[in-house]
């Protein structure tokens, strides 16, 4: 398999990923056949490129260290509990029992794949829209982190709670205007100071969650 642009993809070409949305859905499966048609679909959802089959590169095995089911169970947990935070729709004990209830049995699998796979780092690469950017991001930086925190001996509890500030340390960009966060071109002096604020939006939102560690908290900071 290997990675290829959209610009210089042929026709007839076999998917080699999964394209998931913003919520660890697949649009289209692995194993499709990629027509002129589903191509010009992929373009208009502003995706750039995609991994496909390659007999040339058959010999390299991309390994996934977490499961793709996990995967998309810890994508869908985040988008619900950032959108929910910065939405402001948890009352106090929906607040406190975001982090215990949602998020910690899933980071706790995550520890587990991840003791199972010899050394840290692996594959992560995740073929996603461009709309769900900022999910897909703090899903990969979260088990980045883990891997390298596995790898300096954390123990499970440190591990977690890094995993907790990894899932939830940019949710203040979603209290920034959405003409700025997706603006395509460079920013303006006043709405790049405008996205400096994301870190201390997320740091006030996640003081709101009583049960998350301070440390935790501090990551967004």
């Amino acid at each position: 398999m290997r990675w290829v642009s959209l610009r210089n993809l042929k026709q007839d070409r076999i998917l080699a990923q999964n394209i998931l949305d913003e919520r660890g859905r697949v649009l289209l499966a692995k194993g499709v056949r990629l027509t002129d048609a589903l191509v010009d679909r992929l373009r208009k959802l502003s995706i750039g490129s995609v991994c496909i089959e390659d007999k040339a590169t058959d010999d390299i095995v991309m390994r996934e260290f977490v499961r793709p089911e996990t995967r998309g169970q810890v994508l869908d947990a985040t988008f619900r509990t950032l959108t929910e935070l910065a939405d402001g729709n948890l009352g106090r004990y929906n607040r406190s029992a975001t982090s215990q209830k949602r998020l910690r049995p899933l980071l706790l699998d995550v520890v587990c794949q991840l003791k199972e796979v010899e050394g840290t780092g692996g594959h992560l690469g995740t073929v996603y829209l461009s709309d769900g950017e900022l999910f897909h991001h703090s899903v990969n930086v979260t088990f980045f982190a883990m891997s390298l925190g596995l790898g300096m001996g954390l123990n499970e509890e440190d591990l977690i709670d890094l995993g907790l500030g990894t899932l939830l340390h940019d949710v203040g960009k979603l209290k920034i205007p959405e003409y700025v966060l997706k603006k395509p071109g460079k920013l303006t002096t006043e709405e790049f100071e405008i996205i400096k604020l994301h870190p201390s939006y997320g740091f006030d939102i996640l003081r709101g969650v009583e049960d998350l560690p301070a440390r935790s908290r501090l990551v967004a900071l």
